[in-house]
């Protein structure tokens, strides 16, 4: 998941909002090599708990996402012009489309070189020619249900792309409504309407026959919606940031609490049937009070090195996946029959640091040149700075 952070020389930083996105990251790393974990720890210790809910990094994301995007560019949305619609978008293409291509494009070239040579990475129906396209359209999750195909990770893009074509909408509809009670309701009516379209456009066999398309829409609404509510909801955390709701609260003493809650809670929610349920609320909580840049909690997450890998977060979620199904076939370590403890250690550190040496040099020489370019900044291999 992908979002300036900052548009310089006009708002402040938020470095804290930065370094959390490093969780996010990792978070969904460890919950993508938790069984490789597995051969170290038990399943029932603290570390394989905590990897088994990395999925709520990407709970995490849309929900930053929401506010980020929000806070840079919601004062633009006065009202919807064509001009300032379609560089809000192009400047979200240039954020995001770079480094999903090339890793799209990377793993097609991975999977025919092994056509080739025999190797087999199983699961063919992930690679289908009609779900590259629809990976380049940035389409492949409007399509119900959803489909995880070619890198693993990338589905979330189609979703935020989504949320991106919704926002300068849901700006300008909700700029002037300083309701909370009217603005909660505009907005879930922006998030059905949403839903309905993602519905039209994923199934169009079922617009010809408004009862099932509605039927179908009753039934898979929270699916349908999920992660455009997310996103939105950060959205409606900004408005409540805009108007300084909360300002004089003692977010130090806040933080210290709503951090270990989001931790524990994303554990704990699977025994308690959540489903991610219980913890947005946290994640909520846990955005709106690094904002406020106060307490300890937010000296953590402005450290170097989450700072480091705050920046590094959109590299590391979108080419870990690939360095898996390469790393999966030349070090087996999941798999492997050795029960040499030291040896298995030693591929686990190869596993970590050749991830984390794709994800530095895909932004430092991918991602940010090319997003300045398509930003016209600069030639593409031009020196780089922070968006």
């Amino acid at each position: 998941m992908s979002d300036d952070l900052v548009v310089k020389g006009k708002r402040p930083l938020f470095d804290a909002l930065t370094g959390v996105r490093a969780l996010g990251a990792w978070w969904v790393v460890l919950f993508h090599i938790r069984g490789e974990l597995a051969r170290f720890v038990p399943n029932e210790s603290f570390m394989m708990r905590f990897a088994d809910a990395g999925h709520v990094g990407i709970t995490l994301f849309f929900v930053l996402s929401g506010f980020v995007i929000a806070y840079n560019y919601a004062p633009r949305f006065q009202s919807l012009r064509t001009g300032s619609y379609l560089k809000f978008l192009w400047q979200r293409l240039a954020r995001i489309y770079p480094v999903h291509v090339a890793t799209l494009l990377a793993l097609a070239c991975i999977l025919i070189a092994a056509s080739f040579t025999g190797i087999h990475f199983g699961e063919s129906e992930r690679y289908t020619l009609d779900s590259f396209v629809q990976h380049l359209f940035l389409i492949s999750a409007w399509s119900v249900p959803l489909q995880v195909t070619w890198n693993g990770v990338a589905w979330t893009l189609s979703l935020e792309w989504l949320c991106y074509i919704m926002f300068p909408i849901l700006a300008v509809v909700t700029f002037r409504i300083r309701n909370p009670i009217i603005l909660i309701c505009t907005t879930v009516a922006l998030v059905v309407v949403t839903s309905i379209l993602r519905l039209a456009i994923g199934m169009p066999e079922l617009i010809g026959k408004p009862i099932d398309f509605f039927q179908y829409l009753l039934a898979n609404i929270g699916t349908l919606s999920r992660h455009p509510s997310l996103f939105m909801l950060g959205f409606l955390m900004y408005r409540l940031y805009d108007i300084k709701f909360g300002s004089g609260f003692n977010w130090r003493f806040i933080n210290l609490i709503v951090f270990p809650g989001f931790i524990l809670t994303a554990i704990v929610q699977p025994f308690l049937g959540g489903n991610n349920l219980l913890v947005i609320p946290f994640v909520a909580l846990l955005i709106y009070g690094l904002a406020w840049d106060k307490g300890e909690i937010v000296q953590f997450f402005k450290s170097k090195s989450m700072m480091y890998w705050g920046y590094t977060s959109y590299a590391l979620f979108m080419t870990h996946p690939i360095c898996l199904l390469i790393l999966r076939k030349v070090f087996p370590l999941k798999d492997s029959d050795s029960s040499n403890i030291i040896l298995l250690f030693f591929i686990l550190i190869i596993y970590l640091f050749l991830i984390s040496l794709i994800a530095r040099i895909t932004y430092i020489w991918l991602e940010e040149p090319a997003r300045d370019w398509m930003r016209g900044k600069k030639k593409i291999f031009g020196s780089s700075g922070h968006a």
